[in-house]
């Protein structure tokens, strides 16, 4: 079915509203084509509770507001002094302090360490990256937008950082290895070629001009390194291909109600691997 390409933004949504806008975004395709009765019943039905963010979900998420936002100033490192000799907040001395310092966030030592000291070094290196700081200077960042190519087929989806005015993309990603071997990888494998096929043909609809996609990857561990990585054409093209597949099977679904694996009820011969069926050829 093709109707008229249109693209525009959706603002003034909380997450919770933004997550039950009635329309799917790529991590929903993503999902329903893994595993179509899981997202189904998760997310429709709603019989299945959703998992909350895992720990280094959270680290990035800390990481991109600290990104948007800039450092928390107001973490204080608690002096131990105030402190009993086992480290509990108690006594006169620490209501004195903590009454002292309502305006602050106040945290011992190893809270720091555990809790904001990486994130705080991230957001450094970012900085002492020339193309990340010129990359996400001068960015809207949090962009919503719904949009339809043309297809019929409608979307959401949400831009971590654009630039109308230097038409580039960029979203920020967190990744215990993002060094270029892994990260080529982890891209296919975790579907950033499609995120990025679909959250271009949004924008370049809605600014009605071709835009660059970038990658600023931080990674979650000592030292937070930091790397910076465009998306070339044919892995924009090969996102695209997948984004087409993974759109026409939501919409199978959709169609039919079948909300099941695209193998069900068949047989499926089970072959040797790429790199085993290698080793037996030689």
């Amino acid at each position: 079915m093709s109707s008229t390409a249109y693209a525009k933004q959706i603002d003034g949504l909380t997450w919770d509203e933004y997550r039950a806008y009635p329309l799917p975004s790529q991590s929903d395709l993503k999902a329903a084509w893994d595993d179509a009765q899981l997202w189904h019943e998760t997310n429709v039905l709603k019989c299945i509770e959703k998992p909350g963010p895992s720990a280094s979900q959270q680290w990035g998420t800390q990481c991109e507001a600290m990104l948007r936002d800039g450092p928390n100033d107001a973490i204080e490192i608690i002096p131990p002094e105030v402190l009993t000799s086992n480290g509990a907040r108690r006594g006169k001395a620490w209501e004195a302090y903590r009454d002292a310092n309502a305006d602050k966030q106040l945290v011992t030592e190893k809270e720091y360490l555990d809790k904001h000291y990486g994130l705080e070094r991230a957001v450094q290196n970012v900085s002492e990256h020339r193309y990340a700081t010129s990359l996400l200077a001068d960015v809207e960042w949090s962009v919503r937008i719904e949009w339809d190519n043309g297809s019929g087929f409608q979307m959401k989806g949400e831009l971590d950082c654009l630039n109308a005015d230097k038409a580039y993309v960029v979203d920020v990603k967190t990744a215990t290895d993002n060094s270029p071997e892994v990260f080529q990888r982890d891209a296919i494998k975790w579907g950033y070629d499609i995120q990025a096929a679909a959250y271009l043909e949004a924008a370049s609809i809605l600014l009605d001009a071709d835009l660059r996609w970038f990658w600023v990857v931080v990674q979650n561990k000592a030292p937070w390194k930091v790397e910076v990585y465009q998306a070339i054409y044919e892995v924009l093209e090969y996102g695209r291909d997948r984004l087409v597949e993974r759109q026409e099977w939501f919409d199978r679904c959709r169609e039919t109600d079948t909300w099941r694996s695209p193998t069900l009820g068949e047989i499926v011969e089970l072959n040797l691997p790429n790199y085993l069926r290698e080793r037996v050829q030689t």
